[in-house]
Order: structure tokens, then C-alpha cells, then sequence
């Protein structure tokens, strides 16, 4: 992935430092200097002096070839990673309906929440509402559904709540422990 991202931004841009180049494949400056030596005896990328200090990269056709390879590789990498996702997500979603869930709270208007969207048996289960906590997403629609603050929990009526991020689940759980308690409600995470 750091040779191809590389590569990308090589053949991006029309003329790139080795220190910008460093910046956008988050590399540092030894580390892109490594690649980038490696990249020419390679004969993937060619370097042309510009003036005394600076140099002009641009991918060879070999080096194009590569890329584009090397893309078509890393997508289908992508495809397959995203069906497992869905798959991993579907299952959840059985057990949570298995175990008499039928009206979900989805919490976290994310990308992970758009793929459980995306697998959820409608006739199975009814989504009552999308709950975030960052005001910006709040009043948005997403996916059909206008994402509304946490508050809007204690006036919903749902069986249980399905935590949709990864990256707060933690801080989200602990949220929740109040309404756990009052309602009775379950919490899932994925």
C-alpha cells in the first residue's frame, strides 16, 4: 500500500516534492527517499533534475503498469474485505432478531451503520430512528432516515439499540447505562 499510494500521488500531481510526497503517503522523509531509490533502480519512477535541489517524478510505463495492477489488486482486496463485513453484520443482525428484537435504535450515522442498513431484513426488523451525537449530523438525512440526538431515546418505543460505531462504541455503552437501567432496553454492538 505505501508503493502504491506512491505511485498515485506521483501520477497526481504535475510536479511534487519529496517532502509533499512524504506528507500525503504518510510516510517520512527517509522512509519516501528509501521508496523512491528503490522505485527508480526498479524502474518504476523516473527522477529529472529541476534545478539544483529539486527533482521531477514521473512513473515510467512500467511503473504505470504497475500502479494500475497494483490498484486493480488492492480493490478486489477492498471488494472482498466489505463483503466479509456485511456478512459478519448480517449474522449479528440474525442473532438480534433470533433474540426477539424487532424494533432497533441505530446508534452512530457512520459508514458501518449505512452497511447495516444495507443487510437488514426489513420485514424483520423495523429501524425506529438513527441517533447520533455530533450536532452536525443531527436533522441530516441518511439513508432515508433523519439522524436525531440522543435525547429522542427517552420518547422512542424499541426493543433495543444497535451501536453502529467502532470507534466510540466504548464511550457510546457508557452513555447508554442510565436508559439500560430506566428502560430495560438491551445494547448490541457489532
Amino acid at each position: 500500500t505505501r508503493i502504491l499510494s506512491i505511485l498515485e500521488n506521483i501520477r497526481l500531481a504535475d510536479e511534487i516534492s519529496q517532502n509533499e510526497l512524504a506528507k500525503r503517503s504518510l510516510l517520512s522523509g527517509t522512509m519516501i527517499n528509501k521508496y523512491l531509490k528503490e522505485l527508480q533502480d526498479d524502474e518504476l519512477v523516473k527522477a529529472t533534475p529541476i534545478d539544483g535541489k529539486r527533482l521531477h517524478y514521473e512513473l515510467t510505463q512500467k511503473g504505470e503498469k504497475n500502479r494500475r495492477d497494483m490498484l486493480g489488486m488492492y480493490m478486489a482486496e477492498i471488494v472482498q474485505i466489505y463483503s466479509a463485513l456485511k456478512e459478519v453484520i448480517k449474522k449479528k443482525l440474525e442473532f438480534i432478531c433470533k433474540d426477539g428484537v424487532h424494533q432497533l435504535v441505530l446508534f452512530g450515522a457512520s459508514t458501518t451503520c449505512e452497511v447495516v442498513l444495507s443487510v437488514m431484513d426489513i420485514d424483520k426488523m423495523k429501524v425506529i430512528a438513527i441517533v447520533d451525537n455530533d450536532p452536525e449530523k443531527q436533522g441530516n438525512l441518511f439513508c432515508g432516515y433523519v439522524i436525531s440526538p440522543s435525547e429522542i431515546l427517552t420518547y422512542l418505543n424499541f426493543n433495543a439499540i444497535l451501536i453502529t460505531s467502532f470507534a466510540r462504541y466504548h464511550e457510546i455503552k457508557e452513555q447508554l447505562n442510565d436508559l439500560v437501567e430506566k428502560r430495560n432496553v438491551r445494547v448490541f454492538t457489532l
